[in-house]
Formats: C-alpha cells, sequence, structure tokens
C-alpha cells in the first residue's frame, strides 16, 4: 500500500517535470537503507508555468521527497529490503498444547474444539478431533456422520487405520481406538440427531476394545441416557467388515463396519439414506429412537475418561 502511495503522490505532483526515475544510482549506507546518488541524467526541467521562483523552489522541495521516495521504492522492489518497514519484535515461542487424549488436551489450555494432536500411551501419536463444548468438553471423537459424501462401506484396514476428514465425516480408526481406551477408563457418549433437528444421546461407561489379534472384541458398561440402550447387543462382539466378518454375512447386509451380532440394533456407520426409506436396517440407524427404516441425520461417537478430575 505505501508503495501505491508513492507512486500516485508522484504522478499528481509532477505533472509537466521529467524526472528520470530509472537512472538513479543507489548505494546502502551504515544502516543497509539506500542512499540515493544522483547523475547528471537526474536533471529537472521545470515548465514554463513555474515561473515564480518561490513556487519553484516548493516545488523542489517536493520533488526532492518525490525523487527521494521513489529511490527507496526502487530499491525495494530490486533488493525486497523494505528499509521503512518496523522490525516485528522478537516473541515467545508456544508450546504446544499436548496430552494422552483430549481431556488431557483440555486440562492444559485446549479450550476450544478442533483438531489436536495426541499421544496416548505405548502408541504413535495421532490428530484427533476434541469436542469442548459438549457436557463441559474434553471428548475425543472417534466417529461422525453428517452427509452422505464419505463412504463407509470399507474394508478392515480401512477401519484399522481410519478414514475421512476428522472436521467432518470419519472413523478415527480401530488401531487408534485400541491404543486410547486401554490407557484408562472411558465412558462411550453417541449423539444423535434426525431431520427433524431432534437430538437424543447414550452413554455407556467402561467402554474399551481388544487389539486386531482378538478383532476389537468391544466391551460396554451401564447405559444412560435418552436415545434408548441400542448398544446391548453389541458387547462382546468382535468388529466385522465387508472383507472380514465373524461368518454371519452381517456387513453386507446392512452395509457398514460395525459390531454386528447376528442381528442389530445400532447401525451408525451404514448407508447415509437421508431419512425414512424402505431398505430394512442398512441406514444410520439407532433402532430403540427411530426405527429400522430411518437413516438419521447426524451421529458423533465420543469418549472421554470415567474419572477425569
Amino acid at each position: 500500500m505505501e508503495s501505491v502511495v508513492k507512486k500516485t503522490i508522484f504522478c499528481l505532483l509532477v505533472g509537466g517535470i521529467a524526472f528520470a526515475a530509472d537512472d538513479a544510482r543507489v548505494e546502502p549506507s551504515s544502516s543497509g537503507c539506500p542512499v540515493p546518488v544522483y547523475s547528471p541524467v537526474n536533471s529537472i526541467t521545470v515548465n514554463a508555468c513555474c515561473n515564480k521562483s518561490e513556487e519553484a523552489d516548493n516545488l523542489q522541495e517536493q520533488l526532492d521527497e518525490i525523487k527521494q521516495a521513489i529511490t527507496h521504492l526502487v530499491y525495494e522492489l530490486k533488493t525486497g529490503e523494505f528499509c521503512n518497514s518496523e522490525e516485528p519484535s522478537p516473541s515467545t515461542p508456544v508450546a504446544p498444547i499436548v496430552g494422552k487424549d483430549c481431556s488431557e488436551i483440555q486440562e492444559n489450555g485446549g479450550t476450544t474444539s478442533g483438531v489436536y494432536t495426541i499421544t496416548p500411551e505405548n502408541s504413535p501419536s495421532f490428530e484427533v478431533y476434541c469436542d469442548m463444548d459438549t457436557d463441559g468438553g474434553g471428548w475425543t471423537v472417534f466417529q461422525r456422520r453428517v452427509d452422505d459424501t464419505v463412504d463407509f462401506f470399507l474394508y478392515w484396514d480401512d477401519y484399522k487405520n481410519g478414514f475421512g476428514d476428522l472436521e467432518g465425516n470419519h472413523w478415527l480408526g480401530n488401531e487408534n481406538l485400541y491404543y486410547l481406551t486401554n490407557q484408562k477408563t472411558y465412558k462411550l457418549r453417541v449423539d444423535l440427531e434426525d431431520f427433524d433437528d431432534a437430538t437424543r444421546y447414550a452413554e455407556y461407561d467402561n467402554f474399551r476394545i481388544t487389539d486386531e489379534s482378538a478383532k476389537y472384541t468391544l466391551t460396554l458398561g451401564t447405559y444412560s441416557g435418552d436415545a434408548g440402550d441400542a448398544m446391548f447387543v453389541c458387547y462382546g462382539r468382535r468388529f466385522s467388515t465387508r472383507d472380514d466378518d465373524a461368518g454371519n454375512g452381517c456387513p453386507a447386509v446392512f452395509k457398514g463396519g460395525w459390531w454386528y451380532a447376528e442381528c442389530h440394533h445400532a447401525n451408525l456407520n451404514g448407508l447415509y439414506l437421508g431419512g425414512a426409506h424402505t431398505s430394512y436396517a442398512d441406514g444410520i440407524v439407532w433402532n430403540h429412537w427411530r426405527g429400522f427404516y430411518y437413516s438419521l441425520k447426524f451421529t458423533e461417537m465420543k469418549l472421554r475418561p470415567t474419572n477425569r478430575f
């Protein structure tokens, strides 16, 4: 902006005056900024209209200032060194917020919902979305459905490693979930929303899964909430996907990766079907609230230590 102003002043004031700025030679001073050195070619020719010596003197002063500004401008453009800009004052580096989960991130100063890096015990670091708003915050999100842009009818390795966008539709990954749930005692929270903007939630204490050798088998404790206990049949069930299931064919029928029993009452990784539908139980189902023939608008699964304070 400063350069544009300098150019504008030059155009307005010079008028009929010839000034060979491109022929200006600059030499750096001890401060590193340029000092103009003008050769005879940089002479000033005043228009005949400037007859009064006082006016000519004033104009000469203005031209000298403009000439100085242009010389600095040429130097800045050629060297990239902006001599009139203020040097930024040194600041103290801000230490990253660290923690084993989002509850510790919150305790260590992370108060805004968003993506953070955590390092669970015995695990490499990885990024998660932290919900710092719901019921006091400190929730580590591992599943979210918001629309149909991400396919959840995927394979074992996809669910093992995770997929999607942490700020949108995603599954954090069963391997990450294993490390998370085996370092402390956790509570699971499931938030649900339908296409009428009604909401429900369910919570389970003692939430944990095993490692891959045991097929990420699920443990759940006592239910609370207002959505209904739709995950009761998931207790003790291994995780199943379209290419690695328990032999009952449930992933192929219900179009997702989940802790399927012979049937299910919750299918949060099913197809995003946008509300009421005619196909049986293959949508985003929470049977105890909206039934098998309704696919929910929004779901979010997250965990937080049972005793976090």
